[in-house]
């Protein structure tokens, strides 16, 4: 069971219904696997549902009224369509099944198997097997690969972190969550494992690093980039400068 949960906040925004795509998918992969914030999630669907019953009816203004009546009235007055015309109509034309979009073998990222049991919500948007993703090598160690969301929202992409690598210290622009999905991850504050999620915003600064003997697979949904604040990052804003 996850040690690492989402704030009120988060499950809040997903339970009214007011999250982006992105977050979403964050949140609903972390229900998946944390049976606590699950059931927060059902006490807060069923305190909005209270509230709602509590509020007085609004009444209807009377132009309102009169084109509920008009509507009424035109239905009635339609005629019925006979079995044979509402079978037809019901019954579209069968069409092939969209291609199964072609398999693309990446670089070598996996430092060993992985065998990860993708949660129902992320399975949509992961086609195929984890290895076959477009994955794009960050630094050594550490690739990554897009989700097929939105490009105007938040990037969501996998991270894998090979075992014992690291993510060098640094800060972020915008709020970031991470939720684990295999292996462990430790940065200086907390060591996370299957199901737990982490939320970092624009006053967090940390490094990552990968358990020894496990390749780290993260979901990550960022709405701004990272600066690096290490040495490297001091090192890169020189090189820029001249």
């Amino acid at each position: 069971m996850p040690n690492h949960h989402l704030t009120d906040s988060w499950l809040l925004d997903y339970a009214a219904g007011s999250t982006a795509e992105a977050q979403g998918l964050l949140v609903a992969t972390h229900l998946a696997l944390c049976a606590p914030c699950r059931l927060r999630i059902k006490e807060y669907e069923a305190l909005g549902g209270a509230l709602l019953d509590e509020l007085p009816p609004t009444p209807l203004s009377p132009s309102a009224g009169d084109r509920l009546q008009q509507a009424l009235q035109t239905l009635e007055a339609a005629p019925a369509a006979s079995p044979t015309a509402t079978s037809r109509t019901a019954a579209p034309a069968a069409s092939a099944p969209d291609p199964a979009p072609p398999r693309r073998r990446g670089p070598k990222v996996f430092s060993r198997p992985l065998a990860v049991s993708l949660p129902g919500p992320l399975r949509p948007y992961v086609h195929g097997r984890l290895e076959e993703l477009r994955w794009r090598r960050l630094k050594e160690g550490l690739s990554e690969a897009e989700l097929p969301l939105p490009t105007d929202g938040p990037r969501t992409r996998l991270l894998l972190l090979q075992a014992g690598a690291t993510i060098p210290r640094h800060a972020h622009k915008g709020t970031e969550g991470v939720l684990v999905l295999s292996g462990g991850l430790s940065d200086r504050e907390r060591h996370m494992r299957r199901g737990d999620v982490m939320i970092c915003d624009d006053s967090v600064i940390h490094d990552n690093v990968a358990d020894p003997d496990e390749d780290c697979l993260s979901l990550v949904v960022t709405e701004g980039p990272i600066r690096l604040t290490g040495a490297l990052g001091g090192l890169i804003s020189l090189v820029k400068k001249l």
